[in-house]
């Protein structure tokens, strides 16, 4: 694979495998999760501004001043958003400039949940994909399209579908997985916009590190680890990435 084409290569077979307890579904009726966390709700500790460093909603309503906006609505994707209720806030607090997105595991299961909290239907755009590795929509040239201006993970994806929740998973797969998922999110983050990742666990920035690095020769990006110590250690880091601009890479022809 040259460096500028399809940024991972997780087969469908394999995003199926790694989408965990699927085949429960229909012997189960809540969800696997344990909380639909939101902002400023009763988790404390555990809501959303909180393992994040900041409020998403101020974030959104501050760019939604910029004159982009005028033209085009600011999408968001929330990576393992439950069956949607921080979705729900965002649109609530935000308006109808604002289209929300989640992947996500189990849609009968949340339909359930939301019907008996009395949360109303489960919105179209919520779990549209089980990951961010199926948004295959590419631009003229086979590149992923830049097409969310925030994108949140939340106890989502990582390190559920990339490491398989209870760390069953092969250190080359975890390495390989991380990889994938961290070039799709950045492939479809648009310039000027932000992706926020909780947890990365201290042992694995190192190669996390590695992986943004090799991300660089493709992307323009910054970014940063913010420690959260939520259970009196220092296990939990948050990940930001901003990214400015797309760099044409230089096609050497080498496979990496």
């Amino acid at each position: 694979m040259i460096e500028r084409n399809w940024p991972h290569n997780i087969s469908e077979g394999e995003i199926r495998g790694m989408s965990l307890g699927e085949g429960t579904e229909n012997n189960t009726l809540e969800p696997p999760y344990k909380y639909d966390r939101t902002e400023n709700d009763k988790h404390g500790g555990q809501s959303i501004e909180k393992l994040h460093h900041q409020s998403f909603i101020d974030y959104i309503k501050s760019r939604l001043q910029e004159s982009e906006f005028e033209q085009r609505k600011f999408k968001v994707l929330d990576m393992g958003g439950g069956a949607g209720v921080y979705a729900d806030q965002i649109k609530k607090m935000c308006g109808d400039r604002v289209r929300v997105f989640t992947t996500g595991l189990r849609k009968k299961i949340a339909r359930h949940y939301r019907q008996d909290r009395g949360l109303g239907k489960l919105p179209k755009e919520s779990l549209k994909w089980r990951s961010i590795l199926e948004l295959n929509h590419e631009d003229k040239e086979g590149r992923p399209e830049e097409e969310f201006d925030l994108i949140i993970n939340t106890w989502g994806e990582i390190p559920y579908l990339v490491e398989g929740g209870l760390g069953t998973v092969m250190e080359e797969d975890i390495s390989r997985r991380l990889e994938s998922f961290l070039g799709m999110t950045l492939a479809k983050l648009r310039p000027n916009g932000l992706a926020s990742i909780y947890p990365i666990l201290y042992y694995r920035i190192k190669v996390v590190e590695e992986i943004l690095q090799k991300l660089m020769a493709v992307y323009n990006f910054q970014y940063e680890f913010i420690k959260n110590v939520i259970r009196g250690d220092d296990t939990f880091f948050c990940l930001k990435i901003k990214k400015t601009n797309l760099i044409e890479p230089v096609a050497t022809g080498e496979k990496n």
